[in-house]
């Protein structure tokens, strides 16, 4: 669904300000690119400037680029620079210097013009750029998702006869995030590969998994039409949820940043083998525990857990199997009792594999956590174990932690995505 862009009179104009981050160092940051049709050999520096400012011809010199000859472009926060007012054209702490070897020969096209088209443009308003209101004029954009299916959580499940139903996994594509780079910029209509604007992550609901995706489309407000996940328009494409987030506003769909770490296959508890062979027998004890420590200042954190274990009756039909999972929380650093949460059960009565995340919501966001997991054996639906269940074992999938984002995206569109892997 196309979205027709804002009237300029009547949207408020965002205020004017820098939307590139840059070094913190006090100087101006130069992006060099000795090749003209690759990033090999690509390098970004900070040059000294004072106050006064300095030479491009000089800030060129410090971010390690010869004078010397070659065909080389030069723009200042986006704008072109002849090479012979390289000398007198002056350089201010903050700016973006982008300086690119251009391809010779070829008659009279200009490969610079057309590789800058598609490269990430840099945008520094007040007197020597644009404002928001140009930059925003008649802009359109269309995105590419760029995701692509694939097997995010493989399991080993055992050969059990026929297939059951096919679980499906997504994980994120082509787009990427681009980090004091210079922020995208659109004029006109065009085809557009956004940039990443957080990380990337995936959930499990009701044994389904869900991508969230947060995308940047640069500087103004501008309309997004026809969403593509590789060459299939995103409407295609059942249970989807969109959020479009104009400058200034935040993502609620995905929000903070992310860090993640792995857990492992988790122990049966001991005398789980010996009571599968007798079938019978009620197994109270958990097995071995994990540990998993969270990132710092964790909001909140997420579980990822993968059961492959499944249940069949006397006829072959499938029975309905449960794996208790023990959870507990201590503050990191202490050696205080572990806080034990509410239990989580794995349920599975089919061949497919049982995929769950658990959230976990935290006393202090100020904290950094240390998660224990344990697991029981698979029971049936009475709590004692079945001669007929095949169990390859429960998996601690994932830890992430969730940290507040203090990113500014003043200025900015974006769009969030909340989509079904099918």
């Amino acid at each position: 669904m196309a979205v027709k862009q804002k009237d300029a009179a009547a949207a408020p104009e965002p205020e004017d300000k820098a939307l590139v981050p840059v070094a913190t160092a006090v100087g101006a940051l130069v992006d060099f690119w000795p090749h003209p049709l690759t990033s090999a050999g690509r390098r970004q520096s900070v040059a000294a400037v004072s106050a006064a400012g300095a030479s491009l011809a000089e800030v060129l010199r410090q971010g390690g680029m010869a004078l010397g000859g070659g065909a080389v472009e030069a723009r200042v926060d986006g704008e072109p620079v002849a090479r012979a007012d390289w000398a007198r054209r002056r350089v201010s702490p903050g700016q973006i210097v982008e300086a690119r070897a251009v391809v010779q020969g070829g008659g009279d096209s200009e490969p610079f013009e057309i590789v800058s088209t598609i490269a990430a443009l840099a945008l520094r308003l007040g007197p020597a750029g644009l404002s928001l209101r140009q930059a925003a004029l008649a802009a359109e954009a269309k995105v590419i998702g760029g995701l692509v299916v694939n097997a995010l959580f493989p399991v080993e499940l055992p050969d059990a006869g026929e297939p059951g139903r096919a679980l499906f996994s997504l994980h994120g594509g082509s787009n990427q995030a681009r980090p004091y780079e210079p922020a995208m910029m659109v004029l006109g209509t065009h085809r557009a590969f956004p940039d990443l604007a957080a990380q990337e992550r995936a959930q499990f609901i009701d044994n389904d998994q869900y991508l969230f995706q947060l995308f940047d489309f640069g500087v103004g407000d501008l309309d997004i039409s026809e969403i593509k996940i590789g060459d299939a328009l995103l409407s295609s494409f059942s249970d989807v949820t969109q959020e479009k987030k104009l400058p200034g506003q935040a993502a609620t769909l995905l929000a903070g940043d992310v860090q993640t770490v792995f857990g492992g296959k988790l122990a049966l508890p001991a005398g789980a083998e010996a009571a599968y062979r007798a079938g019978s027998g009620s197994i109270t004890g958990y097995g071995a525990p994990i540990i998993k420590t969270s990132g710092a200042k964790a909001q909140r954190l997420e579980l990822d857990f993968v059961g492959g274990f499944f249940g069949r009756a006397k006829k072959g039909e499938g029975e309905l199997r449960n794996v208790a999972i023990e959870i507990q929380r201590r503050e990191h650093g202490t050696t205080g009792a572990w806080t034990t949460l509410p239990p989580e059960t794995l349920t599975n009565s089919a061949t497919e594999a049982a995929r769950k995340t658990v959230v976990l919501t935290l006393p202090d966001a100020t904290k950094q956590w240390d998660i224990q997991v344990r697991r029981k054996a698979a029971l049936d639906s009475n709590g004692r174990i079945a001669k007929r269940t095949t169990d390859q074992g429960v998996t601690w999938m994932a830890l992430r932690t969730f940290q507040a984002n203090a990113a500014d995206a003043t200025g900015r569109t974006r769009l969030a995505l909340k989509i079904k892997a099918s």
